[in-house]
């Protein structure tokens, strides 16, 4: 029993470094450029389009809900990052491209955790790459966490 509980108590130590590692580089990211992770999060996405695109579009391609999508734009267009513009044939539809100020900060950001993890999973063998998320969907499912309800970055569970 001594080895079950020295097990359990490794596993919780890493759950808990992974976590404060998490709010750590969120906290770093705030301090060093005055964004949060899903900001930047949507300034990427929108930089990265080759045409300017609207919040559903973002909120579908980084897998957030619009309605936590549109309040996080509105802060990036109030602090200068992105520019809205209206559509000329529906007026309804507003695109979103990124300013100057915007393309410089995303130019000059660092790689977000879930993009250096994306980077050194994918040169895992695929059956590491199974036996990892095997795992971690049964970690989630042993503490009652709805993985469908979860976006695919790295950010406190507080996001703005």
């Amino acid at each position: 029993m001594h080895n079950q509980d020295n097990l359990c108590d490794n596993i919780l130590s890493l759950l808990r470094k992974i976590t404060r590692s998490i709010d750590q580089r969120s906290r770093s990211l705030i301090k060093e450029y005055g964004i949060t992770v899903p900001q930047l999060l949507i300034l990427k996405e929108i930089c990265n389009s080759d045409v300017p695109i609207n919040a559903s579009q973002i909120a579908s391609s980084i897998s957030l809900s619009p309605a936590t999508v549109t309040p996080i734009i509105e802060k990036l267009v109030n602090r200068g990052y992105l520019n809205r513009e209206k559509s000329n044939i529906d007026k309804r539809k507003v695109k979103l491209t990124a300013t100057q100020q915007g393309i410089d900060l995303n130019n000059n950001a660092p790689t977000l955790m879930h993009e250096k993890f994306i980077s050194s999973f994918e040169t895992l063998k695929a059956w590491e790459q199974s036996m990892i998320l095997s795992s971690l969907e049964r970690v989630a499912d042993m503490i009652n966490l709805k993985v469908e309800d979860t976006a695919p970055i790295l950010a406190p569970t507080k996001i703005e």
